[in-house]
């Protein structure tokens, strides 16, 4: 068993399979533990990485509770395994948490300035910041809690994808777990790479949620999750070009 905090949630971690080590991978809690997770690792052999198809969730927000399962192979280490289980947690903590919303961005600083990068699936958000490693210091790629005011790391291992074709990750067990919101960047593939725009685009909140996760949540977390406040820069940066020209884009709004 293990006490994690997320936000501003505290989670009681019931873990079913010993190599999974939570207490090493996600921040200790503060408090007692608002919420409860069973988390049950099944080891099939060679069944490769772990699909949507090997994930069950069962999310009971009345109780505070959720029970996750994931099929995993024995043969291979816990680095998915692990992926998938801190996806669902901080899906869980996004729902629960009173101060935080949980978004599918990337979080980077730049010069001091924290830039929260936002876009749908495949719009290049872990591409581009793989691009920004040597100048720019990652919370993480993936998922952000943010109260708008900062960003936080959901875990104490960040991750960038080393390589957008071979899907590699760059685990970064650092001590950069958070900065302050300063801009939000919202990466379109169907515009020019040198275009930037002011402003958010017509609908807001596909930007902020991932759809890989439970759709019947969505809802709920539609509902809670805050819309950023009119006081934070937001720009609209292309995609469709060169990744460097992009990265030029966005260096040039915060400097």
């Amino acid at each position: 068993m293990s006490n994690v905090r997320i936000g501003d949630v505290d989670i009681n971690v019931w873990e079913g399979f010993s190599q999974l080590n939570l207490d090493t991978y996600f921040f200790p809690a503060e408090n007692e533990p608002k919420a409860t997770c069973k988390v049950k690792l099944w080891s099939v052999p060679n069944i490769g990485e772990p699909t949507e198809e090997d994930l069950e969730v069962k999310i009971d927000l009345a109780q505070k509770s959720m029970e996750l399962t994931v099929v995993v192979d024995k043969n291979k280490d816990m680095v998915h395994s692990e992926y998938y289980v801190r996806r669902y947690l901080s899906f869980f903590a996004g729902l629960l948490s009173e101060e935080y919303s949980m978004v599918h961005g990337a979080g980077i600083q730049i010069d001091g300035k924290g830039i929260l990068i936002l876009g749908k699936s495949g719009a290049g958000k872990s591409t581009l910041v793989s691009k920004f490693l040597h100048e720019a210091e990652v919370v993480d790629d993936d998922m952000i809690m943010t109260d708008w005011k900062t960003m936080q790391r959901t875990c104490k291992w960040g991750q960038s994808y080393k390589s957008e074709e071979y899907k590699q990750h760059i685990f970064r067990r650092d001590n950069f777990y958070s900065c302050p919101l300063d801009y939000i960047i919202v990466l379109r593939r169907r515009q020019d790479a040198k275009r930037i725009e002011n402003g958010w685009p017509d609908s807001i909140r596909e930007f902020m949620f991932d759809d890989r996760l439970p759709p019947q949540f969505f809802p709920t977390y539609r509902k809670k999750t805050t819309i950023p406040p009119e006081d934070i820069p937001v720009y609209r940066v292309g995609t469709n070009g060169p990744e460097s020209v992009s990265m030029n884009s966005i260096t040039s709004i915060i400097k």
